[in-house]
C-alpha cells in the first residue's frame, strides 16, 4: 500500500509540474517574460495568496490570466 502512495504522489509531481511549465509559457507568451520571470510571478502570486502553486497555474493555464 505504501508503494501506491509513493507512486500516486510522484503523478501527482510530475502533473503539478508540467502545469507549472504551462503556466510559465503562458505567462511568457502574454506577458513577454522570460522563464525565470514567470517563474517568480506564479510564485509571488501564490504566496502572496496563500494558495498551492498547482492551483495558481491551473488559473493560468484555463484563464491565459493572472488571478486577481
Amino acid at each position: 500500500m505504501a508503494c501506491l502512495r509513493v507512486g500516486d504522489s510522484l503523478h501527482q509531481a510530475v502533473d503539478s509540474r508540467k502545469e507549472v511549465g504551462q503556466a510559465v509559457g503562458r505567462l511568457m507568451e502574454r506577458y513577454k517574460l522570460d522563464a525565470v520571470q514567470a517563474f517568480t510571478v506564479l510564485q509571488r502570486y501564490s504566496q502572496d495568496r496563500n494558495q498551492r502553486l498547482s492551483i495558481v497555474a491551473r488559473h493560468v493555464i484555463d484563464t491565459g490570466r493572472l488571478p486577481e
